[in-house]
C-alpha cells in the first residue's frame, strides 16, 4: 500500500544503514523538552525520532481521529505523515520506540514560503520571541526559526 506516493520499498531505501550512517552521527539530540534523539534520512525525505513509551501510547490513541483527519481533508492536511511507529528490543540496549515521519521542510520555496510550527496543544511557555509581525513584510523567510502554540495564535 502506498501513502501519498511513497511505497515500503521508498522508505527501506530511505533508512538504508550504509546510506544513513552519517546522518545518524550528525543527529540531533535534546534540542526540545523531550531530549528525544532524531535524525533525517539521507535523502532528506524522512525524519527518524526516538518517542517515550507515554508519546507512543498518545500517537496510538489519537491515530483512527488523525486517519479520518487526513481522509476528511482529502489527504491535503499540513499535520505530518507518520508513517510507522516502532519498537527495538535488543539484548545490548534498552528497548526504545522510534517513528518515521514525512519531512515537511522539503518543500520550501519563495513561491509558497512556509513558517514552521511546533505544536503541542498548549499555550504554557509556548512562544518564541521574534521580530515583530515578520509573516507580514516582503520577505516572510526571513524568520527561519521554529514557533510554538502561541506564535500561531497571534498570527
Amino acid at each position: 500500500m502506498k501513502l501519498d506516493g511513497i511505497s515500503s520499498e521508498d522508505i527501506m531505501h530511505s533508512l538504508s544503514v550504509e546510506l544513513n550512517r552519517n546522518q545518524a552521527f550528525k543527529a540531533g539530540q535534546g534540542a526540545g523538552a523531550s531530549g528525544s534523539f532524531f535524525f533525517f534520512s539521507y535523502d532528506h525525505r524522512f525524519i527518524i525520532k526516538t518517542m517515550t513509551n507515554s508519546e507512543k501510547n498518545n500517537l496510538l490513541e489519537m491515530l483512527d481521529d488523525l486517519i479520518l483527519h487526513y481522509k476528511a481533508g482529502n489527504n491535503s492536511s499540513l499535520i505530518a505523515r507518520i508513517y510507522g511507529v516502532f519498537r527495538v528490543q535488543t539484548n545490548s540496549f534498552k528497548p526504545f520506540n522510534f517513528m518515521i515521519m514525512q519531512n515537511t521542510c522539503e518543500f520550501d520555496s519563495y513561491e509558497n514560503p512556509r513558517i514552521t510550527f511546533d505544536l503541542k496543544g498548549s499555550t504554557i511557555n509556548r512562544k518564541i520571541k521574534t521580530n515583530e509581525k515578520f509573516w507580514l513584510t516582503d520577505d516572510p523567510l526571513s524568520f527561519s526559526g521554529v514557533l510554538k502554540d502561541q506564535n500561531l495564535i497571534e498570527i
